[in-house]
């Protein structure tokens, strides 16, 4: 039989990872974004998106979406067919964001800075399937969405609602964004279609 978890017990199961281990935040971020990868890429063959837009938060969900961004490159996808957004305000970001950020720079990945519209511009600009990875807000979250995290799922969701079934799917890195153990019916959350998500689950996926 498998268990959940609370996404507060994910964060210590990886706290106990990292120290029993020995191993520090950026090489257990690289581990489970190589395991992502891997369910990512079944998603791809499914799916057949044209074009990958990674919305990433500044803490560690963020990061995850990062370095998939870099397997996908890695993988084969086109730097045209990818576009990466991120919150203004670099400093306020994490170690482990910032060195898969610089990483995407230096392989050429485009970075957009976070602003309203942003992924409406990008996807008037393609043709085909938008495969729209949600990145934003990880376990580590709680609460309500607030400030540029709620207007990025606000984003994700608008967009998507434009788009249509047909035209985009959505990826949900770890857990849905906005999605939580405080989770109550009026915090707003990514709708995502697909959910990549580490045993052990997290209770919160199985919320109505």
């Amino acid at each position: 039989m498998k268990h959940a978890i609370s996404t507060v017990q994910s964060r210590v199961l990886d706290k106990v990872t990292r120290e029993t281990l020995a191993i520090d935040d950026l090489l257990l971020m690289e581990k489970a974004s190589l395991r992502l990868w891997d369910l990512f890429r079944t998603l791809i063959e499914k799916e057949q998106p044209n074009n990958f837009i990674f919305v990433c938060g500044k803490g560690d969900n963020g990061g995850d979406g990062l370095a998939v961004a870099r397997h996908a490159w890695s993988s084969g996808v086109e730097k045209a067919r990818m576009q990466v957004v991120v919150p203004q305000g670099q400093e306020a970001k994490g170690e482990s964001f910032q060195r898969q950020l610089a990483s995407l720079k230096g392989i050429g990945i485009a970075i957009q800075t976070w602003e309203y519209g942003c992924l409406e511009n990008y996807v008037s600009q393609k043709s085909g399937k938008t495969a729209i990875i949600d990145a934003v807000l990880g376990t580590g979250a709680s609460g309500k969405a607030r400030g540029t995290a709620l207007a990025m799922i606000d984003g994700i969701n608008s967009l998507t609602e434009k788009l249509g079934k047909e035209h985009a799917v959505v990826i949900a890195i770890d857990i849905p964004s906005g999605l939580g153990d405080s989770w109550m019916k009026d915090f707003p959350i990514v709708r995502a279609d697909y959910t990549l998500t580490l045993a052990p689950a997290k209770i919160a996926l199985f919320f109505p």
